[in-house]
């Protein structure tokens, strides 16, 4: 099996509809599905990324910030803040605000479980 790499979360990428590589399965996720027999046409990858997201970045970004999150149904970033601080966030075009990580590294073991649970 090909090692799949880590995956890098941005905490920004909660602010913005086009966060998250736009809600768009990466290219290194999508190389490593096809060399290991996963049809990734097959992966619900927005529900991969709501659930990397809440385990992996959400939980550090709380030690720092009290941050809300909804789900959309769209083409683009699935989960986006709401709320930050209190402060309500407009994810189309409002400011971003510094968050404290700015980013979160996953394991490729988390990535590959939350992959192989998508397709069940």
């Amino acid at each position: 099996m090909e090692d799949l790499g880590e995956l890098t979360l941005r905490s920004d990428d909660l602010c913005s509809k086009w966060g998250f590589n736009d809600g768009d399965i990466p290219e290194h996720v999508v190389e490593w599905c096809d060399e290991n027999g996963i049809d990734w046409s097959e992966v619900d990858w927005h529900e991969v990324l709501r659930t990397l997201v809440r385990e992996h970045l959400l939980p550090v970004l709380a030690e720092h910030h009290e941050v809300e999150v909804h789900h959309i149904e769209t083409h683009h970033n699935p989960i986006r803040a709401s709320r930050i601080d209190g402060q309500d966030i407009d994810t189309r075009n409002g400011p971003v605000p510094r968050l404290t990580p700015e980013q979160v590294t996953v394991p490729a073991e988390a990535v590959i479980a939350a992959l192989r649970h998508s397709t069940q």
